[in-house]
């Protein structure tokens, strides 16, 4: 009976989840950066640019070495099989969103194997936490990193536990490939093995160090064969001085503590902590239902601290850099309160619930919302006057064009990466071109060629001039 209950929890969490986090997802629009990612992806798909040459737009940031390469050339498929529909990088975001689900299963059936069916307590400790939804809703890099990032830890766990060593060497590729994603955020399962050593005790010192000397040769492996090639080496010059050059001199600060993320951290994770605690609290009717398995849960919350606390070195820190840790902070809270999805399950047997019912009525439910979920694209959860317009614009401006702006719009950031994602529409404020944008507000063309096209705009007004053609 109670493993009958765990499968119908977990298909009402699993409904929940696409409810909370896919919804959103699927509707229009996007935070900036995940614009930018989606058009540069987009772009790279339809052959403008290489892996080594990525082009955001011709006119604004023509090579974009803002990020490592791997999640825009990843996503680029995607758009190469999908097409370039706005769904494509909400099913991508979607099926990393079930990816991590997958991974926070699988560590929890090897820490819980007497009870791996209620996997759904650390899913839903996860998927509660604030910034996970608009992470994963937002296609950021963290929506990639952070998959690589759990298959790295769950196979080096894999390795210390079952002392395999080719499960560290797995867990070392795919270090690399979280690094080949962001950088150097995506490093911190190197410390997993004496993390584990430390928290557990178990193995020696010495063969602590061997399994960590062996994961951290895999990724300086492969980088030495990348840098075998002078378009990597240029690319990564180039990262490493505009992006994280940026970062350690201050140039790009979003903050002016270095503690702004720790207190984001404690802010976003009370609200699992504040579940674990109600929980424990009506839960407990034995005396040795305490706090459980508290080593193993020391083990994911110094994981967790390790993926975040390094993020606090710079005074550029946004919020949805936490995204990537939160999956061991609910782990290690689910470990210590591993009782709880046991116990509610004697507590509602009594209620006399048709388990059978609720899982199939649960089942199509879900069904319907999965394939429903194309359908929220057309409505939009942010920028709504600028995604009308682009709509509009779309049916009087050919694809690939370059429209003329002011300089005042040049810094509208939103403008660059919504245009080029939408209808591979460049903005350029140097150069007179047929078309000139400019927003309600604005004064007109100075050239006196230009003449107002008649189009029920919201932000913007267009002009077009034929003698520039």
């Amino acid at each position: 009976m109670k493993d009958e209950f765990q499968k119908t929890i977990m298909l009402l969490v699993i409904c929940l989840i696409s409810i909370w986090i896919g919804v959103a997802t699927f509707t229009n629009g996007m935070f900036f950066d995940g614009v930018v990612y989606a058009a540069t992806a987009n772009n790279l798909a339809h052959g403008m640019g290489s892996i080594w040459h990525f082009q955001y737009s011709p006119t604004f940031n023509p090579n974009f070495v803002e990020q490592p390469p791997l999640m825009i050339v990843i996503q680029s498929w995607f758009f190469r099989v999908l097409g370039d529909g706005l769904i494509v990088e909400r099913v991508y975001c979607f099926l990393f969103t079930g990816l991590m689900m997958y991974i926070i299963r699988a560590l929890w059936k090897e820490f819980q194997k007497e009870h791996s069916s209620a996997f759904w307590y650390p899913v839903l400790l996860w998927a509660i936490v604030p910034i996970i939804p608009w992470t994963y809703q937002n296609n950021l890099q963290e929506v990639t990193m952070a998959a690589l990032d759990g298959m790295a830890v769950l196979w080096i766990l894999y390795g210390c536990r079952q002392e395999k060593w080719l499960w560290c060497m797995a867990g070392g590729i795919m270090i690399f490939l979280a690094s080949f994603t962001k950088g150097l955020q995506g490093l911190f399962p190197l410390a997993v093995p004496f993390l584990y050593w430390l928290t557990l005790r178990k193995g020696t010192f010495w063969g602590m160090v061997a399994k960590s000397s062996v994961i951290l040769s895999i990724p300086l492996l492969l980088y030495a064969l990348l840098f075998l090639s002078a378009d990597a080496r240029l690319f990564y010059q180039q990262y490493v001085e505009r992006r994280l050059g940026g970062s350690f001199a201050g140039i790009q600060n979003t903050t002016s503590s270095h503690f702004y993320l720790l207190y984001k951290l404690v802010g976003d994770l009370m609200i699992p902590a504040v579940l674990c605690g109600l929980l424990w609290w009506w839960l407990k009717s034995r005396k040795e239902h305490t706090l459980l398995h508290h080593r193993e849960a020391l083990l994911f919350i110094s994981i967790g601290l390790s993926a975040s606390l390094p993020l606090m070195v710079t005074l550029e820190q946004r919020k949805f850099y936490l995204a990537t840790s939160i999956p061991y902070f609910a782990m290690g809270m689910a470990l210590w309160t591993s009782f709880a999805p046991i116990e509610l399950a004697s507590k509602l047997e009594i209620l006399g619930w048709n388990l059978k019912r609720i899982r199939q009525t649960t089942s199509i439910t879900l069904i319907c919302l999965l394939l429903s979920l194309p359908l929220w694209i057309h409505i939009s959860k942010r920028e709504n006057d600028l995604i009308a317009d682009l709509e509009m614009l779309k049916s009087q401006i050919p694809e690939r064009s370059t429209l003329s702006i002011p300089a005042s719009m040049a810094t509208r950031w939103s403008y660059h990466a919504y245009f080029m994602r939408y209808h591979y529409i460049a903005l350029d404020e140097k150069n007179l071109h047929p078309y000139y944008l400019i927003e309600q507000r604005s004064e007109t063309p100075l050239d006196s060629c230009y003449r107002q096209v008649q189009l029920p705009l919201k932000k913007f007004r267009l002009y077009y001039c034929q003698e520039k053609e």
